[in-house]
């Protein structure tokens, strides 16, 4: 029962960073139907129990190197790997039109083969409950696909401490 008051406090909180304030009821509706469901993909996902995956949907509005940021990204995939080894995978959806650019950025990172671009919106199409939550959405998976948690570990220090403890089996 803590546990999911404690994944709920966090879970508004987020929402109402990720979605500002105009439409904090529409994303809080959003992260509540996400949780614990399992999302509409056919990205390869490690299934194998007790496996996550830090799934990030990026849909680039014009510098999509300045929005991507994979220099943090590779910070981060650096430090997961420390605490949980490969127990954790990271991948990326990229809206976008064009995906030589993408696949050449992700090249350049050693990002390429934990990248989906996604020229058509499929993902966002099949699970439209990602949409309200912003053009960079980060959530943590179980080996089910089911979201485990909505934030993105690499800003933020809470999201972080929360994929942590989730991870661990501690939350």
């Amino acid at each position: 029962m803590n546990r999911s008051i404690f994944i709920l406090i966090a879970l508004l909180t987020m929402s109402f960073t990720i979605g500002g304030c105009r439409n904090s009821n529409h994303v809080s509706q959003s992260v509540q139907r996400l949780m614990d469901t399992e999302l509409n993909t056919d990205l390869e996902i490690d299934t194998t129990h007790g496996h996550y995956t830090v799934l990030r949907y990026v849909k680039p509005l014009s510098c999509t190197s300045c929005q991507l940021k994979m220099d943090i990204w590779k910070r981060y995939r650096d430090r997961t790997a420390d605490r949980f080894g490969d127990k954790v995978n990271i991948l990326f959806v990229v809206e976008a039109e064009s995906p030589s650019e993408v696949k050449t950025l992700m090249r350049v990172h050693g990002f390429e083969a934990q990248t989906h671009v996604d020229t058509a919106g499929v993902f966002i199409r099949d699970n439209e409950d990602v949409e309200p939550l912003g053009r960079d959405v980060v959530m943590l998976l179980d080996s089910d696909k089911k979201v485990k948690f909505i934030g993105d570990p690499s800003k933020s220090y809470k999201a972080d401490s929360v994929y942590n403890e989730i991870i661990s089996g501690r939350l």
